[in-house]
């Protein structure tokens, strides 16, 4: 997908333009892009801080989303800097990314809660089809 819209963004750059980012579209990517990045950096370093010890990440933004590096670049990054580059095939591509994630999660469609080693009072719910969404609930039993 994203190598054909490339190919055709290539062929017919008019089908993809966006007119040239007015200044309030502009604005709103910058910062979108400004939060995106964050994000994804954030969720970088929690990876490399907790996943070589083996501890699952609960904090930041895995505490929102189970695949917050997915779910912020097709969402934050790739739509925005498509509009900054006078394409919505970063749209495109970011929404394709976010609807391949709704419909099929890695590991998401698991329906037992899963225990959490640091709190056996505590489990981890997913629910399928929702972008990994993740919430905590007292688990019970």
């Amino acid at each position: 997908m994203v190598v054909a819209g490339l190919v055709l963004n290539i062929a017919f750059p008019a089908l993809f333009t966006v007119g040239g980012p007015a200044d309030a579209l502009r604005a709103i990517s910058i910062v979108m892009l400004i939060v995106g990045v964050t994000i994804w950096i954030w969720s970088v370093v929690l990876i490399l801080r907790h996943v070589p010890r083996g501890e699952l990440i609960t904090t930041g933004p895995f505490r929102l989303v189970r695949h917050p590096l997915y779910t912020g670049v097709s969402l934050l990054v790739l739509p925005w800097l498509g509009f900054l580059l006078n394409s919505w095939l970063g749209l495109v591509i970011g929404l394709g990314l976010a609807i391949g994630l709704a419909l099929y999660p890695h590991g998401c469609d698991d329906a037992s809660p899963t225990r959490l080693a640091d709190d056996p009072n505590q489990a981890l719910v997913t629910f399928p089809g929702c972008l990994g969404c993740r919430a905590r609930t007292p688990q019970r039993g």
